[in-house]
């Protein structure tokens, strides 16, 4: 299934589902060009999140083979100051036909990849 990954009316990029297992779903995302040069605080500010979410997870799946842990206290130091993308609904998969699927904040690998769960708090029919 392909989707387009929304942050409110913006978007982030288009997302290939490869496969599930429940409660997650995963496949890969090629993010969308206004994020490379973003012209409005807001959009400066997403591609700052987006930035440090794949970073986190890069780190996280180094983690074991070296000591990161000042890199990745960093990370998440800098990551309070979005909790508001973090704890929002504003999350969303736009399917082919328009059909809206809300979603909770997805993790946004470093290698394309992308992992997220519905949102139990909305009503998707999933």
């Amino acid at each position: 299934m392909r989707y387009e990954l929304h942050f409110r009316e913006m978007k982030i990029g288009d997302v290939t589902e490869a496969d599930a297992d429940f409660p997650n779903l995963w496949g890969t995302i090629t993010y969308d060009g206004s994020l490379q040069c973003p012209t409005s605080e807001e959009q400066k500010r997403l591609a700052r999140f987006i930035e440090l979410n794949r970073d986190s997870i890069r780190l996280v799946d180094i983690e074991h083979e070296q000591d990161v842990s000042a890199e990745l206290d960093a990370i998440n130091k800098e990551l309070e100051a979005f909790d508001d993308y973090i704890e929002t609904d504003d999350w969303l998969l736009i399917t082919q036909e328009g059909e809206t699927l809300p979603i909770l904040c997805p993790i946004l690998r470093h290698d394309g990849e992308i992992v997220w769960r519905w949102n139990p708090r909305e009503s998707t029919g999933r």
